[in-house]
């Protein structure tokens, strides 16, 4: 990996933001209003004023986020209507890129327009870690109710985890840590190694109150709440 004053020079290091047309549950997501502006922007936003690279490019089949990236002085590349199904993997999306932009000893920042609360501030923290460890960072938060005090619900029944019954103490339980969408941060070539994200690496551990990932409706209304309370 090529740096200078132990940093990872701007061209080697990519920032994705990936952001398809239509969505399931939330019509057309990455457009839907958040704080009275596109749901994708406060990404755009994080992106741009890390000030890391100049390297920010916007995945995506749709021509008014292609348009909105523009405005905003990112570049686009085109995604083909086959990565732009419902079934479509990050990680196919993420190989795309790779092929389209990156080189082999590039490093790449994905970040989801899903995560409105996440800020420049979080991804160059984010980006220290990675420095720091030369490890894949992804961002996590502590869960508010511990997982292992969950059940699992099949055929109208429930049965507990393994050994976990469910009132063991919440001090007696392994520290678990939940993913919330919001940052990866990994070498090219790790990706390659097996076509996806590694399994395994280092976290960068962020606040309940910042890791809403938008899926419901419900959930933009809670973001703002979150963020009128932040500030």
């Amino acid at each position: 990996m090529i740096k200078q004053n132990g940093m990872i020079l701007n061209n080697k290091l990519k920032i994705l933001i990936t952001a398809r047309a239509g969505s399931k549950r939330i019509k057309n997501k990455n457009l839907v209003l958040f704080n009275g502006q596109p749901l994708i922007l406060p990404t755009f936003l994080a992106a741009k004023e890390s000030s890391l690279t100049q390297e920010i490019y916007v995945s995506t089949d749709c021509p008014e986020i292609s348009r909105l990236a523009q405005k905003n002085n990112l570049a686009t590349l085109p995604r083909p209507k086959n990565l732009s199904l419902d079934t479509t993997s990050s990680d196919e999306v993420i190989a795309h890129f790779i092929k389209k932009i990156c080189g082999p000893e590039d490093v790449i920042i994905l970040l989801q327009p899903t995560s409105p609360l996440r800020d420049h501030h979080d991804v160059i923290k984010a980006f220290n870690i990675f420095i720091k460890y030369e490890d894949t960072v992804i961002s996590v938060f502590r869960p508010i109710h511990h997982p292992l005090k969950s059940v699992i619900f099949k055929n109208n029944r429930c049965a507990p985890w393994g050994e976990f019954l469910g009132n063991e103490r919440e001090q007696d339980l392994p520290e678990l840590l939940s993913f919330n969408g919001a940052i990866y941060i990994f070498k090219v070539k790790d990706f390659m190694k097996n076509s996806t994200i590694p399994k395994e690496f280092t976290p960068y551990i962020m606040p309940y109150s910042k890791s809403m990932d938008i899926n419901e409706v419900n959930d933009l209304e809670i973001a703002e709440i979150f963020l009128n309370y932040e500030s």
